[in-house]
């Protein structure tokens, strides 16, 4: 029965182009703004999700009250690290990364002159302990271990060396020293709130070597044990701060407090504190998710005014249809099965659209659109 409806069905909207054409443009239009809107805010809201046990790392920020202004910070002494590792036993590991782009750029040389990059930061040996990104090349546990180390990205590897394999081992002359690379790793994710091209061990800059409480121009990381109790490890960082900053504290009259920041909350959290990449204020998330269900919202409407305007012209069908023994129930299949052949071409239509747009989507809102996303949900709906 609903083979021979469907048949009849492409017959009807097949005769009536324009109303056919009207419908199918108007839906394809509404599905490919929510589809495209929908991916977008997916997309912000997956930020720094895809690490192991991403719920227990945690980004330290810093506050300081002077003179009855208070300024939160979100980069942190190079001390912080190192002391939350070896004297806090919720803390199970911890990393460090120091932006360098934040000040300068550096010049990299692979023996063909100097060219000028800006994606570069120093980490220290613990970082993929904490981001398990996935090494390409090298051994994952003695990456950045010692000074004048450098773990490059899949695609820097590709654009100084040619291929990953031809990376590992080879050396860069940056700013003048030279990095031994002893890794590759896939590219950081468009995601991830991190973003370089060059990461260096930390034990290279003085900090590494020397760490100290001052002064505060490090982003850092802390991962908590399983069974750890956040607000019984925030209740024990204000004697760390009294014990290796009360004294500063008092000579030059501030007071400091160090916050910790789900990781996962960084894009979408204060957007006045400094990271890596520029976040985003959830609000316009909010936002965004209104306007794709609008947009939805008419072009049902559209689809449902026309549908309404177009049944007034065939009364006659309808008519014709009862005395030849039509009950209700066909009358309605009939009718559904119209609509279920506008929606689904709209559908295929809207996909195919969003496919060839996906490039131009891209260059606009700087966020890819996970396709293969899409078509997962289609399927289960």
């Amino acid at each position: 029965m609903w083979k021979n409806y469907l048949k009849v069905s492409f017959r009807n909207l097949k005769k009536r182009k324009l109303y056919t054409g009207i419908n199918l443009l108007g839906l394809t239009i509404a599905l490919v703004s929510f589809f495209s809107i929908t991916l977008y805010i997916h997309h912000e809201w997956s930020y720094d999700r895809m690490y192991t046990d991403a719920d227990r790392i945690y980004k330290i920020n810093q506050e300081f009250v002077s003179g009855g202004e208070m300024q939160l910070v979100g980069t942190t002494p190079a001390s912080l690290v190192p002391t939350l590792i070896g004297e806090f036993p919720e803390v199970e590991t911890g990393t460090l990364v120091f932006d360098l782009s934040i000040f300068s750029s550096v010049l990299v040389d692979a023996g063909q002159g100097n060219q000028e990059e800006s994606r570069f930061a120093f980490v220290d040996e613990n970082f993929y302990e904490v981001f398990d990104f996935e090494i390409l090349a090298g051994q994952k546990g003695a990456l950045l271990n010692e000074p004048n180390q450098l773990v490059l990205t899949e695609s820097t590897a590709k654009r100084y060396f040619g291929s990953v394999q031809n990376a590992e081992g080879k050396s860069l002359k940056i700013d003048g020293s030279d990095y031994l690379i002893t890794g590759v790793m896939e590219d950081f994710p468009s995601n991830s709130h991190l973003d370089f091209d060059f990461l260096a061990s930390f034990k290279t800059h003085r900090h590494g070597k020397n760490p100290e409480w001052s002064p505060s121009n490090y982003y850092s990381y802390a991962k908590l044990r399983k069974d750890a109790d956040l607000s019984q490890f925030e209740a024990k960082l204000p004697q760390m701060v009294e014990k290796y900053l009360g004294e500063e504290q008092r000579e030059y009259g501030f007071q400091t407090s160090f916050q910790t920041q789900p990781v996962t909350q960084i894009h979408l959290g204060d957007q006045t504190l400094s990271t890596v990449k520029p976040g985003t204020d959830i609000k316009y998330l909010y936002i965004f998710g209104v306007v794709a269900i609008l947009l939805l919202a008419i072009g049902i409407i559209n689809y449902v005014n026309l549908a309404t305007a177009e049944a007034t012209e065939r009364n006659k069908e309808v008519g014709l249809r009862k005395v030849m023994g039509a009950d209700r129930g066909q009358l309605f299949g009939q009718f559904v099965s119209e609509s279920m052949l506008l929606t689904f071409g709209a559908a295929v239509l809207s996909l195919f659209t969003i496919y060839l747009l996906a490039p131009q989507f891209v260059k606009l809102g700087e966020v890819p659109l996970n396709l293969a996303l899409l078509f997962f949900l289609l399927k289960d709906c």
